[in-house]
């Protein structure tokens, strides 16, 4: 797509509207503009929260906190001000895979581990439409559709696209992780400890309900 206007239009394209925006920012003039202006930064944000999107990847040592709220954590980070979403705690560990991720809980604008020296991976906010691979538009476009249903199509057909286009956007990223996973190179036998989690292995304490990898507020060595 490559533009934000070009996404836009294929979320309306979605809902079998012919009109077409020439901007939103400012709206041109016409109600599918106002809507798509104001829902277009949710629809991001959300697209972007839903997966560890590679294009969206960022590595930062964590600043030590001096007071360390927690009876539990050995210790207590500031998160960092363009973190979106925490992904895990790198162990610095060379002999595991980097995303098999040291304990964490992010609380707020704090994040607790037990790992000293602590760095993290995480999803930045990324506004730029050049750096959002294809799978990632394919979704961003069908969650704004989601939303547009609404508004466009109003009444029952509109609550029933919408629930139909947000089912269609999380396939979307199942299927954006996966080929995502065919970039990296992995040992062969690599199970990510967030997916042991999901599946109750032995070992694991706290289960993710996220049916992203990687998606949740913990992480489990």
């Amino acid at each position: 797509m490559g533009s934000i206007v070009d996404t836009c239009n294929v979320a309306l394209s979605h809902l079998g509207n012919a009109r077409r925006v020439a901007s939103i920012d400012p709206p041109d003039g016409s109600a599918e503009a106002d809507y798509c202006a104001t829902f277009y930064p949710i629809a991001l944000k959300l697209s972007l929260e839903a997966a560890d999107w590679t294009f969206a990847r960022k590595r930062r040592a964590l600043a030590l906190l001096v007071t360390n709220d927690s009876e539990v954590w050995s210790y207590a980070y500031q998160k960092p001000s363009d973190c979106l979403v925490p992904r895990a705690i790198l162990t610095g560990d060379a002999s595991k895979y980097e995303q098999d991720s040291a304990d964490f809980l992010a609380e707020g604008d704090v994040i607790y581990s037990n790992q000293a020296d602590a760095s993290l991976l995480y999803t930045q906010p990324i506004s730029d439409p050049t750096k959002f691979s294809a799978a990632f538009e394919d979704t961003l476009a069908l969650m704004l559709a989601s939303y547009l249903a609404g508004p466009i199509l109003k009444g029952t057909e509109g609550v029933n696209a919408k629930q139909g286009l947000r089912n269609l956007a999380q396939a979307s990223v199942r299927g954006a992780v996966a080929n995502d996973a065919n970039k990296q190179s992995l040992p062969t036998s690599f199970y990510p400890s967030a997916l042991s989690a999901r599946n109750g292995s032995a070992g694991s304490t706290t289960p993710s309900n996220d049916p992203y990898q990687y998606g949740s507020g913990y992480a489990i060595s």
